[in-house]
């Protein structure tokens, strides 16, 4: 039986553009402080109102996430994206090699030179496993989906958190000594945003390096969300949800009754460790790193079930034109970050607080949102987009 391969569903577009806000929001407070401090930096005696408010509002509504909402993209894009080339005859399997291909290299490269905390990287590795996942429709993939479930549950989230909590002796990252732990984040500080070109690149080497190998260990969940993200193009319960409204009310409830309290719990650690970033967080503060995630879940079964209705088709009309061209402003934010807060640069990252680095990101995604409107007016391709492209489509 051959399938016909559906359109570009511009929800999915919608998701990916409005997680790009998400994504550099909390991506520009740790982009000059590295692996040692927390992760939405320093709360003191003179930090603002604003500031704090800026670190509550983050550690609740944006860390964890939007990355869930790319990696449930770049899945269902994987789906459709497969099944349009077999339908047109083409190796499906040699296409998507060389798409993964190209995006490992921008990955290195874009990890290496701009921002340590790339995600290109895992996608492409995450990828080669969903490439083998290919021709598999939704009830052949359910077993799978059930694997990496199992994986993620039981070594991916308890390999998150005890990275990061303190057993004794420290977390992985942050020595167990306080005046160590601040010798190491204000030199990295100073490296970052104070540094030579070569001493920024070689702290960046290292942080990469310890964000790619983290994936390794923790990859699962990105595999799963991938796949999920694969099963529900398949499926079609995304395009068609109307018909699956029963699965996407079970969805919205379990994801709220669980990721609620979890990302109030999270947001409370997080606030402490800002307080205390020097110190290693307790197993109690890191233990729900691994699933606050799950609210993620929440805002696409929100959308689903309004599918239809005035407010979602605002939201896509907003939120998708930017989603086009997602590998191009996701770079284009790092670029952004780099000339701003970096040694390299400006150097305003030794000296913005967070009210002021949340302010920056909102104003390079307005930037952007607005360019992404005039280019889809012009039906201008997005420069990393057509190289992408041309990279997949032409023979080697």
């Amino acid at each position: 039986m051959v399938h016909t391969a559906p359109a570009r569903d511009p929800l999915i577009d919608a998701l990916r553009g409005f997680a790009l806000f998400g994504i550099l929001a909390v991506n520009i407070q740790t982009f000059s402080t590295g692996l040692t401090g927390a992760s939405l930096g320093v709360l003191d005696a003179a930090s603002s109102t604003a500031d704090r408010f800026a670190v509550a509002t983050t550690a609740f509504f944006l860390q964890y996430k939007f990355y869930p909402i790319f990696c449930f993209c770049f899945g269902y894009g994987f789906a459709v994206q497969t099944r349009r080339w077999r339908a047109q005859g083409r190796d499906a399997a040699q296409r998507f090699k060389r798409r993964t291909d190209f995006l490992l290299r921008l990955g290195v490269a874009h990890g290496v030179l701009l921002w340590f905390g790339d995600i290109l990287t895992s996608y492409a590795l995450a990828g080669k496993v969903l490439a083998s996942h290919i021709g598999k429709g939704p009830k052949k993939l359910l077993p799978v989906l059930r694997f990496w479930l199992l994986l993620t549950l039981g070594v991916a989230i308890p390999v998150t958190i005890l990275l990061t909590a303190d057993l004794g002796g420290g977390s992985a990252l942050i020595p167990d000594d306080p005046s160590t732990s601040r010798q190491v984040q204000a030199q990295t500080i100073a490296t970052y945003t104070q540094g030579s070109t070569l001493d920024a690149l070689g702290q960046r080497v290292g942080d990469y390096l310890t964000v790619t190998v983290g994936f390794l260990l923790t990859g699962a969940e990105i595999i799963f969300i991938m796949l999920v993200g694969a099963w529900c193009a398949h499926a079609g319960v995304l395009r068609q949800a109307g018909r699956h409204a029963a699965f996407w009310r079970k969805v919205l409830k379990v994801s709220l009754a669980v990721g609620l309290p979890l990302n109030a719990w999270f947001a409370l650690a997080h606030w402490q460790h800002a307080h205390e970033p020097w110190v290693a967080r307790s197993l109690w503060q890191a233990f729900p790193d691994g699933l606050v995630s799950v609210l993620a879940a929440a805002l696409v079964a929100g959308l689903a079930l309004q599918r239809g209705g005035r407010a979602v088709q605002g939201f896509v009309a907003v939120f998708a034109p930017a989603g086009r061209y997602a590998l191009t402003h996701y770079v284009g934010q790092s670029l952004a970050m780099f000339l701003m807060l970096g040694g390299s640069g400006l150097g305003w990252g030794a000296t913005l607080r967070q009210a002021e680095l949340l302010s920056i990101a909102l104003a390079v995604f307005l930037v952007q949102l607005l360019a992404s409107h005039v280019m889809v007016q012009r039906g201008i391709e997005g420069p990393l987009e057509a190289w992408w492209r041309r990279h997949t489509h032409d023979s080697h």
